[in-house]
């Protein structure tokens, strides 16, 4: 849906085509993979947290975790060990500190209650827009209680792309809104009251946070629902009509579109 709204083009080779771009092999990490790693390390900490909130007893537990993960990392994401490797593993592991201690530090009255969350795929889950449900499935990296039993959730992600205010009012990033109905609605954890994204590394949230949104007449969770509604009529009418014009995304298009060497409204990224 996001990458409807990016550029209807893409959408029509990738999803509907069903093409991908041919990757050439590299030594080493890809960004994906880094941000597979990150998750999923993520994952294990807390998951072996029960709850825990000091810090350093999480650093403790990171490192522990960590070393186990890198540990299979190539076999299991599938690349070679370059000579970066072992520097690489010390930059993931110190990202991950800070990100770990940042978000302690934002979210003390928070409590992790469930891991990488799976919604829609045993029971459907719709959502409204007026004329008919959306059906969408999803997982969401974490999900949080608080003493007053409000919930939150949480998407991590390793690069900073696409995560501002603005990407949720173009269309471009539906993806948070999306987890916090899921949350309420379909997983039923409770009264949701906040969503975000936490970049990897990041010391403090920067991005788009549905307790703050505010668009003309739109504010807070349920104003981001709104719109989320308003980009799901659209995308939904438009791909029924088959309407998948090219549109150059703000800035360029992503170098690993698949249609990079043939659309005639390709943009690269330039420097």
């Amino acid at each position: 849906m996001e990458v409807y709204s990016t550029c209807p083009f893409y959408f029509y080779v990738n999803h509907v085509l069903g093409l991908q771009e041919r990757e050439v092999p590299e030594l080493g990490l890809s960004p994906a993979q880094r941000g597979s790693i990150y998750h999923e390390i993520l994952e294990i900490v807390y998951r072996n947290s029960e709850g825990i909130k000091d810090v350093d007893t999480l650093l403790a537990i990171l490192k522990d975790c960590a070393a186990r993960v890198y540990s299979v990392s190539p076999r299991k994401q599938g690349f070679r060990e370059s000579p970066l490797w072992e520097v690489e593993k010390e930059e993931m592991t110190l990202k991950l500190r800070d990100t770990i201690t940042a978000l302690e530090e934002n979210c003390k009255d928070w409590v992790p209650i469930q891991l990488e969350a799976k919604f829609g795929k045993d029971e459907p889950f719709g959502i409204d827009i007026g004329t008919e449900d959306v059906l969408v499935r999803g997982t969401i990296d974490r999900v949080d209680k608080n003493s007053s039993g409000e919930i939150q959730v949480i998407d991590y992600k390793s690069g900073v792309s696409n995560l501002a205010k603005s990407d949720l009012i173009n269309g471009r990033r539906l993806q948070i809104t999306i987890y916090a109905l899921a949350a309420q609605k379909a997983l039923r954890y409770g009264n949701v009251v906040d969503g975000f994204y936490w970049v990897i590394g990041g010391k403090q949230n920067q991005y788009l946070q549905l307790s703050g949104f505010e668009h003309e007449e739109f504010k807070g969770l349920d104003g981001a629902c709104e719109i989320l509604r308003k980009h799901l009529r659209k995308i939904v009418t438009g791909v029924r009509a088959g309407r998948f014009p090219p549109k150059a995304p703000k800035g360029s298009c992503p170098s690993y579109c698949p249609a990079a060497g043939w659309c005639w409204r390709y943009q690269a990224k330039v420097g």
